[in-house]
């Protein structure tokens, strides 16, 4: 309810669609039929040229779109880009692979990674680990990567370079640990406790992404919790405070909650003077709030209860909102 009305009043002001509006158009023009992957490749070198943010996936999937076309020298240099923005081990990985499966046949005999890419390798220890754990499973040295994988899940000081369990199950490592059934299972054992919650850092990845994620609890929003867990973020605690007390047709809590949501967000515009767009979010989330208040049929009960307060009380939620309505 509340991201509608957010959104409503939100968008008419921004002038530039957010980069995986452009990421989704592309994936259509790639896939559908008939197939457009110019158009396709188009759009994601042109969103990867700006500098805006989220601009760094943008030259990371360019690149993917180009390996995949088999353009092996223009996919590095969009990898490349992507680390460069946005240092994360997975585009030093992309980077990493694409040179190692292709550098040695025709055409790409001269892809080399570049200065800034060499020093990324050195200093990713967990990309270096993994990555020597598999080169001595290819090399059919068993015994010795399990127990190298044995020290790392055993020394604490280790913790930062341990795999996940997802990672050791992978069919690869069964297939290159199944005759030490014994020591692989212990491997396994201990690497439980390291299983990575890949939903979860989904839902914090696109929280982060959004224009309202440190005005509001996105990330409950997006696990659909908002009406179901009590949020921790106190702007999106006194909203669902608020329509509780509707519910419950409860003016006077309704009221309460709702002055503590205005007050909030009054606090976050005089604090954010040298920050203009900030300014804008905040306002914009009164202004959604107070239409909500004033024309959603959740608050309908309160609005009448409103109508019959006399002059002289003041916990009147008409007049608490009108400002925002201006």
């Amino acid at each position: 309810m509340y991201i509608i009305a957010v959104f409503l009043v939100w968008i008419p002001q921004c002038s530039e669609k957010p980069y995986y509006h452009y990421y989704d158009k592309a994936v259509r023009l790639y896939y559908s039929y008939p197939s457009q992957p110019d158009k396709a490749l188009r759009i994601l070198k042109g969103q990867c040229q700006k500098r805006r943010k989220g601009h760094h996936l943008s030259c990371y999937n360019w690149g993917v779109f180009l390996e995949m076309r088999g353009n092996y020298s223009q996919a590095l240099t969009a990898y490349e880009k992507a680390y460069e923005i946005q240092p994360k081990p997975s585009y030093l990985a992309a980077a990493v692979g694409l040179v190692e499966r292709h550098s040695d046949s025709g055409s790409s005999k001269n892809l080399r990674l570049s200065t800034t890419l060499q020093e990324g390798r050195k200093t990713t220890p967990y990309l270096n680990f993994t990555r020597q754990i598999v080169t001595l499973c290819r090399n059919q040295k068993a015994e010795e990567a399990l127990l190298l994988l044995e020290k790392v899940y055993s020394e604490s000081s280790q913790k930062s370079i341990r795999p996940s369990q997802e990672f050791i199950s992978h069919p690869f490592f069964r297939n290159c640990f199944s005759e030490k059934d014994f020591l692989y299972r212990k491997i396994l054992l201990l690497s439980s406790e390291e299983k990575t919650n890949y939903q979860k850092q989904i839902y914090q990845f696109y929280a982060r992404e959004d224009q309202f994620h440190s005005l509001w609890d996105i990330e409950l929003h997006l696990q659909n919790l908002v009406w179901k867990e009590k949020s921790s973020h106190p702007i999106t605690l006194s909203w669902q405070n608020t329509v509780t007390a509707a519910l419950q047709k409860d003016h006077e809590n309704c009221f309460f909650h709702a002055s503590q949501y205005f007050k909030l967000l009054d606090d976050v515009i005089e604090k954010s003077s040298q920050n203009i767009k900030r300014q804008e979010k905040a306002i914009s989330l009164q202004r959604a709030a107070a239409l909500l208040i004033q024309q959603d049929r959740i608050f309908s009960a309160i609005r009448d209860l409103d109508r019959s307060l006399t002059s002289s009380q003041i916990k009147s939620i008409n007049k608490l909102i009108q400002p925002y309505l201006e």
